[in-house]
């Protein structure tokens, strides 16, 4: 099984993401959330990444000497294409036997909304 990505969409993008520009080409910050389900199959779960330009981290120093990077993707500049290219990726990258399998391994690039989730 692989994953595939439905659609992208942003919170912090109201106008849609096809509208939306930075004020500097390589200094921002974007919530993206991904739609991504089975290859082939229905439904789909939320996966979020917080997209930034190279310029960002360099205005925003990490205030004790280090910063985490899961859940970032790091742009040259904003290119929509890029980003979704970057998740369409991903989603080719990983195979397993089931959806948690899958689900999972892309949970260690993206924050998923069921990481963490017991019945």
């Amino acid at each position: 099984m692989k994953a595939e990505l439905r659609r992208i969409h942003s919170p912090d993008a109201p106008d849609g993401l096809g509208n939306w520009r930075p004020r500097l080409p390589r200094d921002f910050a974007l919530l993206l959330e991904a739609e991504i389900g089975p290859k082939g199959g229905d439904g789909a779960e939320v996966f979020s990444v917080r997209v930034v330009g190279t310029d960002w981290f360099g205005a925003r120093p990490p205030g004790r000497g280090f910063r985490w990077g899961r859940g970032i993707l790091v742009l040259d500049e904003w290119d929509l294409d890029a980003a979704e290219q970057a998740i369409r990726d991903l989603c080719d990258r990983f195979e397993g036997d089931t959806w948690a399998e899958v689900a999972a391994r892309l949970a260690g690039f993206m924050d998923w909304e069921f990481e963490g989730y017991r019945p």
